[in-house]
């Protein structure tokens, strides 16, 4: 390895082979790694490192066990050897550290050499990283690696310990301009993939995501991100997700999750300038005298209790992504406000949110989501939507009346996924909807003008005519006295004709 990097000066063989760097820079990688070897490495180190015949020809001049931790070394490894078989020793246990096929396993193989330095406590990594000083980053990523077992938590996003080059990469000033592409409330087909299997509400992950992935290859702290991010969740909320996500068995696809999402977000800006949305005024949203006008165009009952209060809400965090506060039987009924959608009712909050939008001078879609694409090939700890097809949703919610919660238990999901497809394809409006909003009676007296009605009513009885066009009594009298017509007589008996 040593004479091909001279030879050609160019390092990108083994852990260079992504990286390539250039000879003085490699062997600098190569002269910090052997000096740490001859300063501490003893006979007993070297065994499963080495072939047997080369600790053999250096075993004389390597020591049997470590000096006692009140003398100094009796080796400097800063400079040369006197026995070149002990430069040959250092800088072959350097170039096998540096021949792995990438980073991580590199990472590996390095952690008993730093075990020798740090034999009662882990370190962290500002007390190793001096050792990739004046040297290539490839070294600091692999040290970064080796310490990462013994991270704390936070330190594993600040490192990015998943990427293919771990290190810190971005500055805390830089990272603050990450937040104007990360929403408070994460999307929700991100938030599902990534909820943890037991012990959290979707809506406790959707908070604390864009946290880590605002902390993810810098020094913010959670306290620090959350305050950045409109203070929607808190540093011990988002500590709890993070140390959910470590602990399952897919913690390392979540983070290539994490550090592909950033990674994304800093190349490509979002249409969305989520840092804007927080700060806008949303006291004209969906006002109280504006909601009759609301109802009516999204054929909507315009209802009792709080329905405004919730469909406002919901309103609202659809267009700042932020949480709303609000009592606990009202955030359940937000939560499960999806499954009330309709299709004009739908229609009617994003022709609402973007008149808003409008008022406020701003040209943007009203919500965006990453592509899904940058999930592909990872097992991720919660659920997929995309698993989830809307047709099967709405036959069993329409066809069978199946709830919410036993539309997900036949289909093997989570209710949250179903209330996610339902955000997307909202069920079409049911009789009972139809009724409360006046939408039947439109289109009853579509087919029972006020000529034809007062026709009819001279022959017929109301629950014939009821009965020949599927619907009440009730409603057939009320839409006589819209008309201004008089009762049909009594005794009245006669069948109304099907061709009629």
């Amino acid at each position: 390895m040593l004479n091909q990097i001279i030879d050609r000066d160019l390092a990108d063989m083994g852990v260079y082979a992504q990286h390539p760097q250039n000879a003085i820079t490699a062997l600098s990688d190569i002269k910090s790694l052997a000096c740490r070897v001859i300063n501490r490495a003893t006979r007993w180190h070297l065994k499963g490192v080495l072939p047997d015949d080369l600790i053999g020809l250096g075993a004389p001049l390597l020591p049997a066990e470590l000096p006692r931790e009140d003398q100094a070394p009796s080796r400097d490894g800063g400079k040369a050897p006197m026995r070149a078989a002990v430069a040959a020793v250092s800088l072959t246990v350097a170039t096998e550290l540096l021949a792995q096929r990438d980073v991580h396993a590199s990472g590996e193989a390095m952690r008993w050499l730093i075990g020798i330095y740090y034999p009662d406590k882990p370190p962290s990594p500002a007390h190793v990283r001096p050792w990739a000083a004046g040297c290539s980053p490839v070294l600091d990523a692999i040290i970064i690696r080796a310490l990462q077992p013994t991270m704390k938590r936070g330190a594993v996003l600040r490192y990015c310990t998943g990427s293919g080059l771990p290190g810190t990469s971005m500055h805390v000033t830089a990272a603050a301009g990450r937040a104007q592409r990360l929403p408070g409330l994460m999307w929700s087909r991100w938030a599902l993939r990534m909820l943890p299997p037991k012990g959290f509400n979707v809506r406790t992950v959707q908070v604390a995501l864009p946290c880590l992935v605002l902390q993810t290859g810098n020094t913010l702290t959670h306290g620090r991100a959350a305050k950045i991010l409109g203070d929607a969740s808190t540093r011990e909320s988002n500590f709890r997700v993070l140390h959910a996500l470590q602990n399952n068995p897919h913690w390392p696809d979540a983070q290539r999750s994490l550090l592909r999402l950033a990674d994304y977000l800093d190349r490509t800006p979002p249409p969305i300038d989520y840092e804007r949305r927080r700060e806008l005024s949303y006291t004209d949203v969906l006002t109280e005298e504006d909601w009759p006008r609301f109802c009516r165009a999204a054929q909507a009952a315009v209802g009792q209790g709080p329905r405004y209060l919730v469909t406002r809400c919901y309103l609202i965090e659809r267009i700042s992504a932020m949480p709303m506060e609000l009592a606990p039987e009202l955030r359940s009924q937000l939560a499960s406000f999806p499954a009330t959608l309709t299709p004009q009712f739908t229609a009617e909050l994003e022709r609402t949110a973007q008149a808003f939008l409008t008022r406020c001078g701003i040209s943007e879609p009203t919500v965006w989501e990453p592509p899904a694409k940058l999930l592909d090939g990872l097992t991720l700890p919660g659920f997929d939507p995309a698993a989830v097809q809307a047709r099967d949703v709405h036959e069993l919610m329409r066809g069978q009346g199946l709830t919410v919660a036993q539309t997900a238990g036949r289909l093997g999901t989570s209710s949250h996924v179903v209330h996610h497809v339902l955000e997307r394809v909202p069920l079409a409006q049911n009789m009972y909807q139809a009724r409360l909003a006046g939408t039947m009676r439109e289109e009853l007296k579509r087919r029972l003008p006020k000529a034809v009605l007062e026709q009819l009513g001279r022959r017929y009885s109301e629950s014939e005519i009821a009965r020949r066009f599927n619907t009440s009594n009730h409603m057939v009298a009320r839409i006589r006295k819209e008309y201004g017509l008089p009762a049909p007589p009594m005794g009245n008996r006669s069948v109304l004709p099907r061709d009629i």
